[in-house]
């Protein structure tokens, strides 16, 4: 079992726990995890609205920060670390 910490674009973070290990792949622990649940505790981000934020240069950088959820339907800020409980 994990503890996937997860950026709130502040200094805190929000946790989800997927059962999985250090070894498996975290993008798709936190898809599985968003696909049962529904949400994450974390803002998602579409691409629509990353854009009105962001000019292009300025958002190439940012996304190469940020996760793709649901085949890139959503964007989260990123992993902050990882527990095994």
């Amino acid at each position: 079992m994990l503890k996937i910490h997860l950026n709130t674009g502040t200094a805190w973070t929000k946790s989800i726990e997927v059962d999985g290990s250090l070894q498996d792949d975290l993008l798709q622990l936190i898809d599985n995890y968003y696909e049962e649940k529904g949400e994450l505790p974390v803002a998602t981000y579409t691409m629509e609205e990353l854009s009105e934020i962001h000019d292009e240069q300025d958002l190439n950088e940012v996304l190469e920060a940020m996760i793709p959820i649901n085949g890139g339907e959503f964007w989260i800020d990123g992993i902050s670390h990882v527990e095994e409980i």
